[in-house]
């Protein structure tokens, strides 16, 4: 009696693990080719199949499928398991599912999960394969490799079924266990060892424009990625006081080359060049720096390190129109103006028709045998009258009005002020101060002025 097709199945079947040789191949493509030379000679071709044959179909293809039962005692023997996985995996190899398949195959997925335990069931299994896996520090990094293969670009930014999340401390404990056992094997076995230096030293020789990354950006989504890791890498350094120590101990001596420090200082420069920062960046930027300023010590140190450095002629703005405060617009004038006071004071001169000019001229002063640049806010066309427009007054201020009276005694200089800051300014730093609330005297005082050349 002729076997049945269940018990042919698996390794029962005289022609389990065996393969077609190129000549039987090539005498089935021909025998296939003669009896079917056009679709059209195919019988079927064109023609749906009845629902009986479909399920009688169906039918067949479940006896051809190997049973649980085979699975369930397979697996009792990792070596046939794996064996058998692998010849399956071959035979499936190159083919894609159709759209259609796809489609049922998802919707069978989402039904199999919606089953009560199943979830804890794949969980143990996949726990149990890991054990194995690990058990052998050589399978283990080809499984880890072959996963991160599968997976790039499928598990980046949102796609990532962990994004937004934050892992719990046990979690993070076990993870670091994990990551631990794992440069243990590693270290424990001297070729994979190996092979890892010799991928970090090709790594290395990846720099500047060998670098495949070089001259690009890193869209929106790795920076946040980028810049979640730097905080999360803080918040371990901070938590554990012998990193934190030994950090610092680091960067005392990363300046400390002079080579080194042109190189890097280059570096930062290039990589924030055309970068931009956030409001909230700047913000927080901020804050800090004012922080750092309260600090009495670290102004002591600032103000000792600046100490003539861009004093008189060293300044770079030695010799130049003041830059603060910031100028701004007004309408109905053509120069920019600097403070409230002085926008209120040009506009009165402009509705009176009095010609003026903006800071025109400079001149050369003194302050503690320093050479100075002193700015009038304005001049009278065809007069000595020279304007300073004050609110506060500081002591470099009015030493600046007190040492152009001394220079320049054939001007006159005339101090537009609020009336409540009038008795801040000493009487030997103007010829005249007038209240900003009160400008009609100025208006007699041009016209008495007399023309001496500056």
């Amino acid at each position: 009696m002729a076997p049945s097709r269940k018990q042919m199945l698996g390794t029962n079947n005289p022609f389990y693990g065996k393969k077609h040789s190129e000549e039987t191949l090539v005498k089935i493509r021909e025998a296939a080719k003669k009896r079917f030379s056009k679709p059209e000679d195919n019988p079927m071709f064109g023609v749906k199949r009845s629902k009986a044959f479909c399920k009688r179909l169906s039918k067949i293809q479940k006896e051809l499928q190997v049973s649980k039962k085979y699975w369930a005692k397979l697996k009792l023997d990792p070596v046939a398991y794996q064996e058998a996985i692998a010849k399956k995996s071959l035979l499936h190899k190159g083919m894609k599912h159709s759209e259609k398949t796809k489609k049922i195959l998802r919707e069978k997925a989402a039904i199999r999960n919606r089953r009560p335990g199943f979830k804890k069931i794949v969980s143990d299994n996949t726990k149990a394969q890991w054990k194995r896996l690990k058990a052998d520090p050589v399978a283990f990094a080809e499984h880890s490799k072959k996963i991160s293969e599968s997976h790039k670009g499928l598990m980046v930014g949102k796609k990532n079924p962990m994004f937004g999340k934050k892992w719990s401390a046990e979690t993070r404990r076990k993870a670091k266990e994990g990551r631990d056992a794992y440069w243990n094997a590693l270290r424990g076995n001297p070729k994979l060892w190996q092979e890892y230096l010799d991928k970090k030293a090709n790594q290395k020789k990846l720099t500047g424009k060998l670098n495949p990354m070089f001259g690009k950006k890193p869209t929106k989504a790795q920076r946040q990625l980028m810049s979640d890791a730097s905080k999360d890498n803080w918040v371990r350094i901070k938590a554990d006081p012998v990193a934190m120590a030994r950090m610092k101990e680091e960067r005392s001596h990363r300046w400390d080359d002079p080579e080194k420090n042109k190189i890097m200082s280059a570096n930062m420069s290039k990589a924030m060049t055309g970068l931009k920062r956030t409001k909230k960046q700047r913000k927080n930027m901020s804050i800090a720096s004012i922080k750092r300023m309260e600090n009495p010590v670290t102004r002591a140190k600032i103000s000792q390190a600046l100490i003539g450095v861009s004093a008189g002629e060293k300044n770079p703005m030695f010799g130049k129109s003041p830059v603060y405060p910031i100028p701004f617009k007004v309408s109905g004038l053509k120069h920019k103006v600097r403070s409230s006071y002085e926008e209120k004071f040009f506009l009165f001169l402009k509705r009176n028709h009095i010609e003026y000019k903006y800071e025109s001229s400079w001149f050369r002063i003194e302050i503690n045998g320093v050479k100075r640049n002193y700015w009038p806010d304005g001049h009278i066309i065809g007069t000595n009258i020279w304007i300073e427009v004050k609110g506060w007054c500081t002591e470099e201020s009015v030493i600046k009005m007190r040492e152009f009276r001394y220079l320049c005694p054939q001007n006159k200089l005339f101090v537009i002020t609020e009336k409540n800051n009038i008795k801040n300014i000493p009487a030997e730093c103007y010829d005249k101060v007038f209240d900003l609330k009160n400008l009609e005297p100025i208006l007699d005082e041009i016209k008495q002025a007399k023309v001496v050349p500056v």
